[in-house]
């Protein structure tokens, strides 16, 4: 009696094992960015100098004729395209309390729903460019040059002027633009004027902003000059309850400025070297501070509120503190902001309002990691179901 034999595996695990230890060292291996911007208007676009003071003395900021054909280093780290498979920050009405949003910026014209200007001083829709910029930053429409911008071109932006031709404002006119983007419906204001000082106006204005289930996101230190070592000043606006401060970062995840003794910012974003639209025109500008980074938190607010209806604004902001990642070692600075992983993260949820510890990151890349892990641990599961 002639006996079966069983058919012979072993070539089918030589064939499979190269190929997934392959796929395991290409998703363990390091991910390679996309390319700096390239500029085909000149090496650089112009600066945008911080405000106040922002706009020449001898008149308002000139359009720049500058393009771009590649995202920024800041919008390479956050992905805008992933992030709009989720949300898009789609009805989230986002006041931009500033210098104004300029009428004539293409990418814009179609984004703002509202303006009101606080000032009334018969000026500009936006002299000095701080508030076109921020604007970009948040709901600009992506052109077709390469150069993504606003993280949330779904929302609807609230144009509301609170500052003199020359960037300075005063803590009543803040007060009297948190109180206008209110009337307009506004679910998260971007306050990214920095100012020293306070009033009653201003305080009673944060806590109706509070009361109305709205989220303020402001700069946690005013901007200085990149040559200057002077520690800036520490921004009212962003100490009061319920406003998430923010601190800027470059590149390499370190702070862009020293932080004057107490200040302990909610968050952090790119602030260094990011590009933005400018007034009166398609052309970029760069540019750097605090108040730049609170356009990426902004517009992450707006992303988790489209994506979370249902939550207060004291949930986003929790939400947006315990999703940030550390670039550093440093635990104890503010974590950077991570839209993916507010989307996405599996965090337990405090009560609304009560801010708990996040989990333990680890150094690097936050949305790097998470990709790189992912992919290494259904890779480890594919090799497992092969040698079964």
């Amino acid at each position: 009696m002639r006996s079966e034999r069983r058919p012979f595996r072993r070539p089918l695990i030589r064939t499979a094992t190269p190929l997934a230890l392959a796929a395991l060292l290409l998703a363990a291996a390091p991910l390679v960015a996309p390319p700096a911007p390239a500029w085909a208007g000149g090496d650089t676009a112009p600066a945008l100098p911080p405000i106040p003071n922002a706009a020449p003395a001898h008149g308002c900021t000139a359009p720049s004729r500058d393009t771009v054909t590649a995202a920024s280093w800041a919008q390479q780290m956050l992905y805008p395209q992933r992030l709009w498979r989720l949300s898009t920050g789609t009805g989230v009405r986002v006041a931009i309390l500033d210098t104004g949003v300029s009428a004539r910026t293409p990418q814009l014209a179609a984004q703002v729903a509202g303006r009101v200007d606080v000032v009334r001083d018969g000026g500009t829709d936006d002299c000095v460019g701080h508030g076109t910029f921020i604007a970009g930053l948040i709901g600009a429409l992506p052109t077709s040059d390469g150069a993504l911008l606003g993280l949330a071109p779904g929302a609807r932006l609230i144009d509301i002027r609170a500052t003199r031709p020359d960037g300075h404002t005063t803590p009543d006119l803040v007060a009297q633009g948190i109180q206008a983007a209110l009337g307009e419906g506004a679910q998260v204001i971007d306050a990214g004027t920095a100012f020293t000082g306070t009033s009653p106006a201003l305080t009673a204005a944060a806590a109706a902003a509070a009361a109305r289930d709205v989220l303020i996101v402001a700069p946690a230190v005013a901007d200085t000059e990149p040559a200057k070592a002077t520690v800036p000043a520490t921004n009212t606006l962003a100490a009061l309850p319920g406003v998430l401060s923010v601190a800027g970062t470059g590149p390499k995840g370190g702070p862009i400025a020293t932080l004057p003794a107490g200040v302990v910012p909610g968050i952090a974003a790119p602030g260094q070297s990011v590009v933005s639209v400018g007034p009166g025109g398609a052309g970029y500008f760069v540019g750097a501070g605090a108040s730049v980074a609170t356009g990426f938190v902004a517009a992450s607010a707006a992303l988790l509120r489209a994506y979370r209806p249902g939550w207060s604004a004291a949930q986003v902001r929790d939400r947006l503190i315990r999703a940030g990642y550390h670039q550093t070692a440093d635990a104890a600075r503010a974590g950077t902001v991570d839209p993916y992983a507010a989307l996405t993260a599996v965090l337990p949820e405090p009560a609304d309002g009560a801010h708990q510890p996040g989990p333990v990151r680890l150094s690097g890349h936050g949305p790097v990691l998470a990709l790189r892990g992912t992919a290494i641990v259904a890779v480890a599961v594919v090799v497992l179901a092969l040698l079964l």
